[in-house]
């Protein structure tokens, strides 16, 4: 715009705003210290105007409260241009009053904010003549850590950590962003020297995680902030400049050697395959050495045929279970309001649920319910969820559609099995169910649940198998 700032379009009669014009110059200070050609007038200019826009709002926070234009508290937005002015670098551009009242209104701020503020304080204190041990910016960036730190959860299993945001996070805007949220954090922390904590490296597995088809996040911006942190994460740890070399060996066999650098981390072979006519029957033994200061990350899938006979229950990532109930019919009666304000005895159909043991023994012609609990670790889409039915076992529900279900799948009831297609399966646990006719006699088993991934068919799940045994009435 004409001002020096940017719009939503920028078109004629387009006005400045602070959220647009504080993304770009953010990219241009980015631009910057990775020595890319910047026009200085522009940069400039826009430093200028979130530098009068802070300046306004700090007048607007001390008039008396019912004076017109009054702010009540500082927020979200002063967070994100304090610290977009903060990565010049520059002392004109940091103002200590905004900071005070950034910090006193803290609790008003969204994790993401806060997170924000804190980069905020890191890049004041990098500034030269900067006392960190006693500067009022060090005290204020640890409490904000510590404030951060009590929203983190972590899970062993996964080897992934993250932050809680809650149910009453504003998730529908900027600042209430999931993915920001996590990456804003994960490059706080590379910015204070934990870079090669355990913290940081659950925080990068999240959000690899938590991509959308595997290649991106929920929208450009949150893409490119997640980019942003992984490369400051690989800065801070290290591993951007690390070489390896590594070596895979089968039995003591050598089947592949690779070397990995910096200027071929993008090109060197990172996937090897190993044909079925290599592994003859018996144990088998697979070793990866590496030689080479950095970590070395990897991930082993193997498909197998099993004839075992009772399949167990397997799963990482996401996990099912499958629970087997008798219904057993205990109608309830009740008295409600007939014509004539007479009383009318009305019988309510109403069942009690059992849960089968293992190897059950069911007679011909009773009800069962199957429940599936899954879980899930992440946030999932395109989910496929299969029973296999027992042969003796017929589904009630003979219309496939949409069910009255809490995930919105769409169930089909096919002749072995009822599959259930799952849009989007949240982080959690969530059960679905249906219900089944026992109808014929003799011993049976029901294959495993399994839960797979439409386009990630590595991401699976299986429950265990289930034997039953069927008596004649």
């Amino acid at each position: 715009c004409a001002d020096g700032g940017w719009g939503w379009f920028s078109g004629w009669g387009e006005t400045s705003s602070p959220y647009f014009t504080a993304l770009v110059v953010h990219g241009l200070l980015l631009s910057r210290q990775c020595q890319l050609p910047v026009p200085p007038q522009v940069l400039q200019r826009g430093l200028e105007w979130l530098q009068a826009y802070q300046q306004e709002t700090l007048r607007c926070l001390q008039l008396p409260p019912k004076q017109y234009r009054h702010k009540p508290h500082a927020d979200d937005l002063d967070a994100l241009v304090f610290q977009v002015l903060a990565v010049a670098r520059e002392e004109q551009y940091y103002q200590e009053h905004m900071a005070a009242l950034l910090f006193r209104d803290k609790k008003h701020l969204s994790p993401y904010s806060k997170a924000l503020f804190a980069l905020a304080e890191w890049e004041r204190l990098q500034l030269p003549g900067t006392q960190e041990s006693s500067a009022p910016q060090t005290q204020r960036l640890q409490e904000l850590l510590r404030n951060l730190r009590q929203f983190v959860q972590s899970d062993d299993e996964n080897q992934t950590a993250w932050l809680n945001l809650g149910p009453g996070n504003f998730w529908w805007c900027w600042h209430g962003d999931e993915i920001e949220t996590q990456a804003a954090f994960l490059k706080l922390l590379c910015r204070t020297g934990e870079g090669q904590g355990e913290l940081s490296r659950g925080l990068v597995k999240y959000l690899l995680h938590n991509r959308k088809h595997g290649k991106y996040w929920r929208s450009t911006r949150s893409t490119a902030a997640v980019l942003e942190a992984f490369s400051v994460f690989l800065e801070a740890s290290g591993e951007g400049r690390s070489e390896l070399e590594v070596e895979l060996l089968l039995n003591g066999r050598t089947l592949a050697q690779e070397r990995y650098s910096p200027q071929n981390i993008f090109t060197a072979r990172n996937r090897f395959l190993v044909p079925a006519e290599d592994l003859p029957p018996g144990e088998q033994v697979l070793k990866i050495r590496k030689n080479g200061p950095g970590p070395l990350y990897f991930n082993a899938y193997l498909q197998y045929f099993s004839q075992q006979d009772f399949i167990p229950a397997a799963g990482l990532e996401v996990k099912v279970q499958r629970g087997t109930y008798r219904l057993i019919r205990e109608d309830e009666q009740s008295s409600t309001a007939a014509a004539g304000g007479r009383a009318q005895s009305v019988r309510r159909e109403r069942y009690r649920r059992e849960l089968l043991p293992p190897r059950a023994v069911l007679q011909s012609g009773e009800l069962l319910e199957i429940e599936m609990l899954l879980e899930s670790k992440n946030d999932y889409e395109y989910m496929l969820l299969e029973d296999h039915k027992a042969a003796c076992c017929e589904a009630l529900e003979l219309r496939s559609g949409y069910g009255d279900n809490s995930l919105n799948a769409y169930q089909e009831f096919r002749d072995d099995r009822v599959a259930m297609f799952i849009p989007l399966l949240p982080r959690g646990k969530h059960t679905l169910s249906y219900r089944l006719r026992v109808e014929a006699s003799g011993e049976f088993s029901a294959l495993p649940t399994k839960l797979t991934g439409f386009y990630a068919p590595e991401l699976q799940a299986n429950a265990e198998e289930q034997k039953i045994s069927v008596e004649s009435e």
